[in-house]
């Protein structure tokens, strides 16, 4: 009995020595960003919010944030380069400031598409500015009404595309 005694204490303090907590992990320092890099995720993150840019904001310039840059500077009335300058990041962040995300409301990208659209259609007489106005809403019901559609204020990606099929001159 002595011996099972000894022996039992020896298999415990055995399976408890292998029992020993894993150290923790030391936490993994943060990525520092280069300025380039936080320039360009800054514009990620206004073109997103404006409606150009649907990827991931990952402060790298691949190929459709380039896109989305010359999308939005050629609506911006600026050179339509990938360029991501001062007066570019000026002009975003004040059309973000007019024109806040709100749901109900087209994105900017939309708008400008909308705008333009309806323009070549006759239906919108205004100033093509990316900013949804009352103006741009009321060509948008009389747009819709004209077509057979729901009268309501209602704008997704189905009527952008709508309009802009019908804008195309056939």
């Amino acid at each position: 009995m002595k011996l099972s005694s000894v022996l039992m204490a020896a298999v415990l303090t055995f399976a408890a020595c292998q029992m020993t907590p894993e150290k923790p992990t030391p936490p993994t320092a943060p990525v520092q960003l280069t300025r380039e890099q936080l320039k360009i995720r800054e514009a990620q993150t206004g073109l997103k919010k404006l409606g150009y840019y649907r990827s991931r904001v990952d402060g790298i310039t691949g190929p459709r944030t380039a896109s989305a840059v010359r999308r939005s500077r050629a609506d911006f009335g600026l050179a339509p380069t990938g360029a991501i300058d001062s007066e570019f990041m000026d002009i975003m962040n004040r059309y973000i400031d007019l024109n806040p995300p709100q749901k109900g409301i087209p994105s900017a990208a939309n708008t400008f598409a909308i705008q333009r659209g309806l323009k070549r259609l006759g239906y919108y007489n205004g100033q093509v500015n990316g900013l949804y106005d009352s103006a741009t809403l009321a060509a948008v019901l009389d747009y819709k009404r004209k077509s057979g559609l729901p009268i309501n204020t209602k704008v997704d990606t189905k009527l952008v595309s709508r309009i802009d099929s019908d804008a195309v001159p056939g």
